[in-house]
């Protein structure tokens, strides 16, 4: 375990429990209080979503800058879903709390992204509805966001293109406030359950089945030979396992996935070798749940970002493989494309299957370590990697600091924000 799970105190009351996700997680657990600490933000932040309050509603910072003075964050939106500006963060109450704009890439049609039913756009973090029992389980698909609440409910809300909401409805055009899925209080809350991509969303529920909607486009939705034509607007089991553990997706229609004995799967678009899986070039989609190699020690922690992929392994070790342009987006020292996993360097990378200690941008990644350090690597040109300069690097550097909790990369695609205690 990281050093910050020796931070965790006795108590008598349920407590949530930091546990991130390719999207970021909470989870209920009797007697143990939550991780929390301060926020921080670098990179390019559009319409506010760096949540700095600049009037501007845009902000570069070369170096982690925090925000506010609160330190009782606890969980961070995650996305490499490049044409949304929403940033959703929560706190160790089980509060929501937005930032950025309701509006399609910022500046477009009013998809109600913020949740907050209103067409303001926000550069400080306010909170979203009055409910305290979100879990912190959040994805981002273009355009729409799903989440979950300790209750086992699952919420969507934004654009309700092709039926990524669930709703089983086509009007009206989007929905600006959080929307229950269905009726079932029996979706996973726990670390990266749900995920989603362009056009797909994908989440497992607490018996471990696996759950698809929205359109087939390359696949996404797992249910074999099905045209991409093929959609459905609810809640769709794929197969009958009942093992699946976590799941990653990002915007160009890659999904990987955990299953509970260790392995890792794959479907989806197999753009540049997002998937992992060495075969049939960069562009062999899967429609259905494909395993990635042999192994069994996968720790369940993956990040998917721009067709290229990070995962863990129980040894502490962190793998890469995928589109590897932006200056060298895996941190393996070169550009090369990889389509299957190879090692970075290490063996101290998170191993407790924490997927919020690792994130994506567009041409940039970060991932916190056991000791509590955070490391960036790839693009950097207005300073997303958070070392007070513009110089990329194809291999991982040090970001300051040793109690660093959480990061995500946020989904304009040029920026970062983490907790540190």
């Amino acid at each position: 375990m990281k050093d910050i799970e020796n931070s965790k105190k006795e108590s008598p009351m349920l407590g949530l429990v930091g546990m991130g996700g390719g999207a970021a997680s909470l989870m209920w657990k009797s007697g143990v209080s939550i991780a929390s600490g301060a926020l921080y933000v670098w990179g390019l932040g559009n319409h506010g979503t760096s949540s700095l309050n600049n009037p501007g509603a845009v902000s570069r910072k070369s170096s982690p800058t925090q925000v506010g003075t609160d330190t009782d964050w606890s969980f961070l939106s995650t996305g490499a879903q490049q044409s949304d500006y929403v940033a959703l963060r929560g706190k160790k109450d089980g509060t929501m709390w937005v930032a950025g704009s309701p509006r399609d890439g910022g500046s477009g049609d009013i998809v109600g992204l913020t949740g907050l039913n209103n067409d303001v756009k926000y550069s400080s973090p306010i909170q979203l509805g009055t409910d305290s029992n979100w879990t912190g389980t959040t994805t981002d698909g273009r355009d729409f966001r799903l989440a979950t609440k300790t209750d086992g409910t699952l919420w969507a809300w934004g654009r309700l293109n092709d039926g990524v909401l669930g709703l089983n409805q086509s009007s009206p055009a989007s929905l600006s406030s959080p929307t229950q899925v269905g009726t079932d209080t029996t979706w996973a809350i726990t670390k990266g359950s749900i995920a989603a991509v362009k056009y797909a969303s994908v989440a497992i529920k607490a018996d471990g089945t696996l759950w698809s909607w929205g359109q087939n486009q390359e696949g996404h939705m797992a249910f074999g030979n099905q045209p991409q034509t093929f959609r459905r607007s609810s809640p769709t089991q794929v197969g009958t396992d009942t093992t699946w553990k976590t799941v990653a997706g990002d915007q160009w229609g890659s999904f990987v996935a955990s299953k509970t004995d260790g392995s890792l799967w794959g479907w989806g678009a197999n753009f540049q070798g997002g998937l992992g899986l060495n075969v049939g070039g960069p562009s062999a989609s899967r429609s259905s749940p494909t395993q990635v190699g042999t192994d069994t020690t996968w720790t369940g922690a993956i990040n998917i970002g721009n067709s290229a992929t990070m995962a863990t392994k129980t040894d502490g070790t962190l793998w890469v493989w995928g589109y590897n342009t932006g200056n060298g987006v895996l941190g393996l020292s070169d550009t090369a494309r990889r389509s299957s996993p190879c090692q970075l360097p290490g063996t101290d990378w998170d191993k407790d299957g924490d997927t919020m200690t690792l994130a994506s941008t567009t041409y940039g990644r970060a991932a916190v370590k056991q000791n509590g350090t955070l490391w960036a690597w790839g693009e950097n040109e207005v300073g997303q990697l958070g070392l007070n300069d513009k110089t990329p690097d194809s291999s991982p550097r040090q970001i300051s600091g040793t109690t660093w909790i959480a990061v995500g990369g946020l989904s304009q695609g040029k920026s970062f924000h983490a907790i540190k205690q």
